[in-house]
């Protein structure tokens, strides 16, 4: 590992799948640990009959630990660790057999009490002494950042101290010893560590290479001893390398591949996934995966250490979701496809119980379901059923995120939910999250942003039994449900134009709320002019300049006349100019130039003499600046761009005058522009 700092601490990014994955039996294809291994075993004449089964599901446990966001402000926050422990608890519920209700997930997406703080941690370990029996099955799993000291590694939980202090990191972090020790005292016959290290420094850039080291490569029990039944430690990238994050998913490679492997990647014929078989899909998809993604100079090479396990007879998972021991099939998906579409079409139909019967199928089918679990969510919502509503937007989450907008959009409607039920600082929450998503779609940003600054009110909006997009190409059947309880369709509604809710949310100046609404009817009904405008218009009064520039041009293709309306021309204008799209720009900020209020208005001549500046017209910029400083006489700004644009045709003296004219203005500004000059 590369050493960063001068008192050599060695930072590790464990996003660190440390998944003590209590998962099965492995007889990995000869790892050179493993073979070692087998012959101590050996030639101390000690017979260890191998491990070739699982105890019952009732005996299966597991901790789960991601960590994305940090409360000390120096270490770097990450964007796969807490979707990492997500995916794989849900891939153990739904293909390992363990009961959910045993799968402890502790990540900073929750509430405090499953925050993954150093003492919930430590608790959580210490509860599951008294649960998990001694023939049981015990996964644990830790992604996140780490770091190393000494020879011995920490991992970093939401709450720990950047320091170079060494008592004050090992008072706030969890050294990799402690853990380990902490399993042992559980006294669990099987365990299985995944360790996920290695992506970037936690303490520097984003992007700066951790490569895994040593001290993260000894997490290692004593079977000879008894320590444990049996163990495998699955390392997400050899020493001396560092592991990625999968971008177009927000997870790690590894643990991707682990929960692919575990849904039927790593299946053979009969649907059955063993340890040996998911830990050969690791090692060659990792790999692949990488090369195709980053090319072929960035290399990621998984490994493991196994002991005590007949890993190619261990069957750690079955391909058909927790229904028996099928294979989940083309023709699974198909039904659970063509129920979902079902359930869709009554709810077009206004037939509420037939929907939910075929979302319930659709779900059987296939939980990871994203899609319907998102849409019946919607149901819920439009019957104000708000807490089956919060655990269909819960189960969107940690389902298959397909498309990638339900991740914001789930956030979303639970804000909404925790609204409409009294709860404001868990709804700040949500809608936080949503904005941490990175994800923009549908307005799903300035939703967030606007529900942050105004609650979510369920009776000013409409209740929608199935909005956003819902079909496979993008396009959404939306209907709503007014207070009253009365059902139209959004088509019809957008239509009518007259009354709509945007209009109204528009005219009471909540932007966000009205830029949503005509957003939303805009996809319903693309040749509505009306939501056009007023989705622009919000978009503008909201700063979201490049959105609202886009509708503001759809609007004008559909009725070419409003090139007429001064608000739609100076609005469209600054849109440009402020998305710095100047070329577009210029021949509107002219229009706004020659209007009754450019007379005394300084400011549409300077913005067209800026355009013009940045688009190298530079004596068209020097005639609209000077128009600007003929208004206002002390326009700062004006007259910097004034004094840049005679430098740009060769002018130095002219220059020089609005130089000595800022000295008296603005020193700072004044001071930049001869800076220039001297050039």
């Amino acid at each position: 590992m590369k050493k960063r700092l001068p008192h050599k601490i060695k930072w590790l990014e464990v996003v660190a799948l440390l998944t003590l994955v209590t998962l099965a039996t492995f007889d990995i294809p000869r790892s050179s640990s493993f073979a070692q291994t087998q012959t101590q075993s050996r030639q101390l004449g000690r017979q260890i009959d191998p491990v070739k089964t699982w105890p019952i599901k009732a005996k299966r446990w597991a901790l789960i630990i991601g960590v994305d966001q940090y409360r000390d402000g120096q270490i770097n926050a990450l964007k796969g660790s807490v979707n990492d422990a997500h995916n794989l608890a849900n891939a153990l519920v739904s293909y390992a057999g363990f009961p959910q209700d045993q799968v402890i997930v502790l990540t900073t997406d929750q509430p405090e009490e499953h925050q993954p703080t150093r003492i919930n941690i430590l608790t959580y370990l210490s509860n599951l002494a008294s649960l998990v029996p001694k023939d049981g099955l015990l996964l644990v799993s830790f992604a996140g950042h780490g770091i190393e000291r000494g020879g011995q590694a920490y991992l970093i939980p939401s709450d720990a101290r950047l320091s170079h202090d060494v008592s004050l990191l090992e008072e706030s972090a969890v050294s990799v010893t402690r853990m380990h020790d902490r399993i042992k005292a559980i006294g669990v016959g099987q365990v299985i560590v995944l360790l996920d290290a290695c992506r970037n420094d936690p303490g520097g850039r984003a992007d700066a290479p951790n490569n895994m080291s040593a001290a993260y490569a000894k997490f290692n029990f004593d079977v000879r001893n008894r320590e444990v039944q049996a163990f495998a430690t699955l390392y997400a990238t050899a020493i001396g390398q560092r592991a990625y994050e999968y971008t177009e998913k927000r997870q790690g490679y590894f643990t991707w591949a682990v929960v692919e492997g575990l849904k039927g990647g790593a299946a053979n014929e009969k649907g059955e996934v063993t340890l040996s078989a998911l830990v050969k899909y690791i090692q060659d998809n990792v790999p692949k995966r990488i090369a195709i993604d980053l090319g072929g100079h960035e290399q990621q090479k998984p490994f493991a250490t196994i002991e005590g396990y007949r890993a190619d007879e261990l069957v750690i998972a079955i391909a058909g979701e927790n229904t028996g021991l099928a294979v989940r099939s083309e023709s699974t998906v198909e039904s659970a496809e063509q129920s979902y579409n079902s359930a869709i079409a009554y709810v077009r139909e206004q037939k509420d119980q037939e929907a939910l019967q075929k979302f319930d199928e659709a779900l059987r089918l296939r939980p990871q379901f994203s899609m319907a679990h998102y849409d019946l969510g919607l149901l819920f919502i439009g019957q104000r059923k708000w807490d089956q509503a919060l655990a269909s937007f819960e189960s969107a989450l940690k389902g298959d995120l397909k498309p990638t907008w339900i991740e914001a959009w789930a956030h979303i409607r639970r804000g909404n939910i925790y609204d409409a039920t009294g709860e404001r600082t868990r709804a700040v929450e949500e809608y936080t999250k949503a904005l941490r998503t990175g994800i923009d779609y549908l307005g799903s940003y300035g939703a967030a942003r606007g529900f942050i600054s105004t609650p979510y009110d369920p009776v000013s909006f409409p209740a929608r039994t199935n909005g956003e997009p819902v079909q496979n190409d993008g396009r959404p059947i939306l209907r709503s449900r007014d207070a009253n309880g009365d059902s139209r369709s959004e088509t019809t509604r957008a239509d009518k134009n007259a009354g709509s809710d945007f209009v109204v949310l528009f005219e009471q100046k909540r932007y966000g709320d009205a830029a949503l609404e005509a957003t939303i009817v805009t996809y319903s009904n693309p040749e509505n002019a009306q939501a056009w405008e007023i989705a622009g218009l919000s978009q503008f009064a909201l700063k979201r300049y490049p959105e609202a520039a886009r509708s503001l041009e759809k609007l004008l293709q559909l009725q070419p006349a409003k090139l007429q309306e001064a608000p739609i021309v100076d609005a469209l204008g600054q849109a440009y100019f402020y998305a710095d799209l100047y070329e577009k720009a210029v021949p509107l900020l002219l229009v706004a130039t020659t209007s009754a209020r450019a007379k005394s208005d300084a400011t549409p001549h300077y913005q067209l003499g800026l355009a013009y500046y940045r688009t190298k017209r530079n004596r068209e910029a020097i005639a609209e600046l000077k128009s600007a400083i003929r208004i206002k006489n002390d326009y700062v700004i004006a007259r910097f761009f004034l004094g840049m644009s005679y430098l740009a045709i060769g002018d130095k003296s002219s220059a020089m005058d609005q130089y000595e004219t800022l000295k008296k203005l603005d020193q700072d500004t004044a001071t930049k522009l001869f800076a220039q000059i001297k050039k």
